[in-house]
């Protein structure tokens, strides 16, 4: 884990606080000064706030910009897992809302289960509504909007989906803001209207949007208040 980082978890600081503490040598590696706040921590390095021991954060939550071509889950299945992108951890992480290896954007990841229980549950209407950006392979219709906001019935269901919110970005773009996690659902809604998804980015979970420093691959801890969001 980057000392920032571990900064920002065990005090509960900004990364930008983090970096300044560093550059007023008020942080120790194992008794050396720490001048890069890129600077890697181990489980087993003893971390010194002026003079006093710094201990592990006990659960972890991160918000990663997921890049195209990386897979939710712990295996890799037939490509890289995002897991691999994130620091060593002493306790397993969970995928608050997985997305498929060629979706990209906002993805949460805790070793709190019960927190990305509650971000999943269908249970939690204030975590429901999550927005992503669409690229497609033909312009959307008004009856073909009006379609997708009123509900959908998809292949292979016997329910429609709930109402959803479309806005226009020009002839092939548009975003979406759905209530429900349905498997592939984004892409099987805009199929059964006869369209394909040629780009998908998830960029909202709730009130919680996705860092705009972060670049594809970046992750960074949710601050307290983020964490509270759901």
């Amino acid at each position: 884990m980057r000392i920032d980082q571990f900064l920002s978890q065990t005090l509960n600081l900004s990364r930008k606080q983090s970096k300044v503490l560093i550059s007023k040598k008020q942080i120790r590696i194992n008794s050396e000064l720490v001048k890069k706040s890129q600077q890697q921590v181990g489980l087993n390095d003893v971390v010194l706030f002026n003079g006093a021991v710094l201990n592990w954060p006990g659960e972890s939550y991160w918000m990663l910009n997921k890049p195209a071509n990386y897979c939710c889950s712990h295996i890799d299945d037939g490509y890289p897992s995002v897991f691999k992108l994130l620091p060593d951890s002493k306790n397993k992480l969970h995928i608050a809302g997985r997305l498929d290896a060629n979706t990209t954007g906002l993805l949460l990841l805790s070793s709190d289960g019960q927190w990305c229980h509650k971000i999943t549950s269908p249970k939690q209407k204030k975590t429901k509504f999550k927005l992503y950006h669409v690229g497609l392979a033909e312009r959307l219709s008004k009856a073909d909007i009006s379609q997708l906001e009123d509900g959908i019935l998809l292949r292979g269901e016997t329910h429609n989906t709930l109402d959803a919110q479309i806005t226009i970005i020009d002839e092939q773009h548009c975003t979406i803001a759905i209530q429900e996690g349905r498997y592939h659902q984004i892409k099987r809604m805009f199929a059964a209207i006869g369209n394909r998804v040629t780009s998908l980015h998830r960029q909202k979970i709730s009130s919680l949007c996705l860092d705009p420093q972060l670049a594809p691959g970046d992750f960074r801890a949710l601050t307290e208040k983020e964490i509270e969001i759901f």
